[in-house]
């Protein structure tokens, strides 16, 4: 009998656990991606914004071995973590600081990180997230240096959150800064 193996690539904490729960399985594979995409006339440009992307899993290292060769075969550099959740955490960190931001403010990215008012607010709520994500383990605060540089340097990018609220669809939002906020309720 061949087994099903799934992998989920959308942002935020908690998202292999709810497919693992909602799909009675435990063959479930995370993959943190950093790529961005860029839209001008009618065309839209992929760039990734990282060299490698990850895949990890709670329970399926075979599988997520696995998916990570195929898409690294196929062109999209993948690497097998067993330490998924620091970088779950460091990509929520990243998202959670600027993408509300950028709707709220109707700015790309780049235009974010130029404005000195809007950098101070990123770089506030990155302290907040780091320090939910060091109760729940992981220690990135050495790092902060690192990924507001990491910011600074995306460029003229529409988050994929300000892209879903102008064209009218449902965010990852309760995915990424809910589930710090429910994390962050946990370690009161």
């Amino acid at each position: 009998k061949k087994e099903r193996a799934y992998l989920v690539a959308q942002n935020g904490l908690g998202n292999e656990d709810y497919v693992e729960q909602e799909l009675n399985t435990d063959n479930v594979s995370r993959m943190i991606i950093n790529l961005a995409a860029r839209s001008s006339e009618n065309k839209t440009y992929m760039k990734l914004l990282d060299k490698e992307n990850y895949i990890g899993s709670n329970r399926s290292r075979k599988s997520a071995e696995l998916i990570s060769g195929l898409l690294t075969e196929a062109g999209l550099q993948t690497r097998y973590t067993p330490n998924l959740k620091e970088k779950e955490w460091i990509k929520v960190t990243l998202n959670s600081s600027i993408m509300p931001i950028c709707v709220i403010k109707d700015m790309t990215m780049e235009e974010v990180m130029k404005d000195k008012e809007t950098k101070k607010m990123v770089s506030e709520a990155m302290d907040e997230c780091m320090k939910v994500a060091k109760a729940d383990g992981v220690d990135l605060s050495n790092k902060k240096t690192k990924y507001l540089e990491y910011l600074e340097k995306a460029g003229p990018h529409k988050t994929s959150m300000y892209v879903d609220i102008k064209n009218r669809r449902g965010t990852e939002i309760d995915w990424i800064n809910g589930a710090i906020i429910i994390k962050a309720q946990k370690y009161k």
